[in-house]
C-alpha cells in the first residue's frame, strides 16, 4: 500500500457524504540528492472515515462560513455596546428565541470541505481559502454555500488569521491521514496529473 511520508501541501479537501470518506488533492514535496525538490501531484479518494480530529477541524470552519453570509449578525447586535436601555431590554426578552433560531440555522449548515489557493513565498503567506458547504432548507432541498476567497494576508473579514490557524492544523491532520497514521486507505491513491484529477 502506498504511503506518503514527505511533506505535502493540501490543495483541496471534500467530504464524501455517502461514504463518510474524503477526496483530497495535494502536492507531495520530494527531496532528491543534490538538493532538488520534485513536486508530485496526487489525488486520493477513500471511503475510510477520517479521524475525529480532522472532522472536528472542518466543523470549526462552520462559524466562519456562516459569518461570510451574515448568519450570526443578530448575535453581534445582541451584544453590541451603546444600545439604548430599551433596546437592551428588548433583546434580552427575545434572546432565548433568537439563540434557538440561530442554532437551528447553524444545524442546517454543513462544511463539506475547502480549497486552498496561492502559496507561501518565503515569509509571505499569499494563500487564501474557499470554504465549501451545503445549506439544507425546510423542504429538504440543498443549496451549495461557498465562502468568498478568504486571503490570509488581508483583514477584510476580521477573522482571516483564525481561519489560517485552522487550515494549517487541517494540513497537519491531512498529512497524518495520507501517511497512514490515522487509518487512511493508501491503496486508493491515483498517480495523476492535476488537470486530470476529478473536479468536485
Amino acid at each position: 500500500m502506498k504511503k506518503i511520508h514527505n511533506e505535502i501541501a493540501v490543495n483541496k479537501v471534500k467530504r464524501n457524504k455517502k461514504s463518510g470518506g474524503l477526496e483530497i488533492d495535494f502536492v507531495e514535496h520530494i527531496e532528491h540528492s543534490g538538493g532538488t525538490v520534485e513536486n508530485k501531484e496526487w489525488g486520493l479518494k477513500t471511503d475510510e472515515v477520517p479521524h475525529p480530529d480532522l472532522t472536528g477541524k472542518l466543523y470549526d470552519l462552520k462559524q466562519y462560513l456562516a459569518k461570510c453570509y451574515g448568519m450570526l449578525d443578530v448575535r453581534t447586535v445582541m451584544t453590541a455596546k451603546g444600545l439604548q436601555a430599551g433596546a437592551k431590554e428588548g433583546f434580552k426578552k427575545v434572546s432565548t428565541h433568537l439563540e434557538k433560531m440561530l442554532q437551528d440555522r447553524m444545524m442546517k449548515l454543513e462544511v463539506t470541505g475547502y480549497k486552498v489557493t496561492g502559496s507561501i513565498n518565503g515569509e509571505k503567506d499569499k494563500r487564501g481559502v474557499i470554504i465549501t458547504g451545503v445549506f439544507t432548507h425546510e423542504n429538504g432541498s440543498k443549496t451549495a454555500l461557498n465562502s468568498p476567497l478568504i486571503k490570509f494576508d488581508q483583514d477584510q473579514f476580521k477573522f482571516e488569521q483564525d481561519v489560517k490557524i485552522i487550515i494549517d492544523e487541517l494540513e497537519d491532520e491531512v498529512q497524518q491521514y495520507v501517511n497512514g497514521e490515522k487509518q487512511a486507505q493508501q491503496d486508493l491513491f491515483v498517480d495523476t496529473p492535476s488537470d486530470n484529477l476529478e473536479v468536485a
